[in-house]
């Protein structure tokens, strides 16, 4: 896990853009990775093998569709989905996120790839996800 705090001010030199929070889920096949960046972008990225590697799709939440988010891990809501668009080597393309509670897991899913989460990496996953939040509403 990745955790920083510092940003640099912006529209000097070292505006450059600088990873502040990472974490990843992994197990053997697919991985559930969040991101938060120096411009309070933050990104969730699916990962899965395939013959030739890693495959990965990147998307990014505002603190809105993050506070969604929070209410399936807390068992608040049994689900929540999101569209989101992409320009990728295909041209512009719409994938469509769900994340599911479903007993004592949480299952984040694009087409793709799904990664489920136990009791102990929601609870690690929330965290994140409430610094990021209060991250992205803060002006340094």
């Amino acid at each position: 896990m990745t955790l920083a705090v510092e940003r640099p001010l912006s529209g000097t030199r070292s505006s450059r853009l600088r990873t502040l929070l990472e974490r990843a889920f992994f197990t053997q096949d697919s991985v559930l990775k969040i991101m938060l960046n120096s411009r309070n972008e933050c990104y969730f990225q699916w990962g899965w093998k395939t013959p030739a590697g890693w495959a990965w799709k990147k998307v990014k939440f505002n603190d809105m569709e993050l506070g969604e988010l929070l209410l399936v891990l807390e068992g608040k809501k049994e689900n929540v989905a999101f569209f989101h668009s992409f320009d990728g080597k295909e041209g512009k393309t719409t994938t469509q996120i769900w994340v599911n509670r479903s007993g004592d897991y949480c299952t984040f899913k694009v087409k793709e790839c799904s990664k489920g989460l136990n009791e102990g990496e929601q609870r690690v996953l929330q965290q994140l996800l409430g610094h990021a939040i209060v991250m992205m509403s803060l002006t340094l």
